[in-house]
């Protein structure tokens, strides 16, 4: 969640801190790195600890192996059944207020009527977001993935396909909800990004954390959205980490940063299992 703030969690050789911590036990070590899944030109190069930290691994974990998906296989999966129109499963309100995002967009109505909700929710923000010239091809997950396949480095997934979509699917109850707090976030994101920069020159990880997780005044289920979108995938990250942690080589695991902070959040789930240390670089 929180996708478009996050966009504003880069971390460069700016800052004293980044995004990045080291995961360890007694023999074993892993790099966990809140990530950004679309990028600009800009943002790059990545700090170098960042780098040379994905050169100290033998192994590149991502939240799902995004080129292994086909693209005609994660349409299907957003298209609504055969008869259904998107008009038809969503409130006349939210609908009207999609349509109109859609159309400052200069997206027809033929590309999104028979889209899911949450579908259409993803379609609109990515459309968005590159409309403000943020490329998913910069995103951190390419960036590295590109690297591992041309060193022939060992790529794993944390979820598969059909794991993110299960999680979507359940927010079918709260779609209008979903729609509606990505739109809000979206919105009110531009107006928190000097305060968002501001604390990663400082290594604050907990206005981080307040601004990532502050709960939406305005739509309802909020609480909700956030346990089925990190909540509970959080939870079985942690025991996929745990497992890499087992064995005696370095990987280096790519997630979304939302997934890391917070009360259910990858680096608190880690640290109250008592098991490991943690530490930011």
């Amino acid at each position: 969640m929180k996708l478009t703030l996050i966009i504003f969690l880069v971390a460069s050789s700016l800052f004293s801190k980044t995004f990045l911590w080291e995961v360890s036990d007694n023999d074993s070590k892993i790099y966990l790195l809140g990530s950004v899944h679309v990028a600009k030109k800009e943002m790059y190069p990545l700090a170098d600890v960042i780098e040379k930290s994905y050169k100290d691994s033998e192994a590149l974990v991502l939240e799902v192996i995004i080129d292994e998906i086909n693209p005609m296989t994660m349409m299907n999966k957003m298209m609504l059944p055969e008869g259904q129109q998107l008009k038809d499963v969503m409130k006349k309100e939210t609908y009207d207020k999609l349509t109109e995002m859609m159309d400052s967009l200069q997206i027809p109505s033929m590309v999104y009527s028979r889209l899911k909700p949450w579908g259409a929710t993803i379609f609109i923000m990515q459309s968005q977001m590159a409309k403000e010239g943020f490329d998913q091809s910069l995103g951190f997950d390419n960036h590295f993935l590109t690297q591992a396949r041309s060193e022939n480095k060992s790529v794993y997934g944390l979820e598969t396909l059909d794991d993110q979509i299960s999680a979507f699917e359940k927010l079918t109850e709260y779609s209008d909800d979903f729609f509606n707090y990505s739109i809000e976030e979206m919105e009110n994101s531009k107006l928190m990004v000097d305060e968002m920069l501001e604390a990663w020159k400082q290594g604050d990880t907990a206005k981080i954390n307040d601004i990532i997780n502050n709960p939406s005044e305005t739509t309802e289920n909020y609480d909700k959205v956030i346990e089925i979108m990190l909540d509970e995938r959080n939870f079985k990250m942690q025991a996929k980490i745990e497992d890499y942690l087992k064995d005696n080589k370095k990987y280096f695991v790519i997630v979304g940063a939302g997934h890391l902070t917070g009360e259910n959040g990858l680096l608190k789930l880690l640290s109250k299992s008592g098991k490991y240390k943690l530490k930011q670089l």
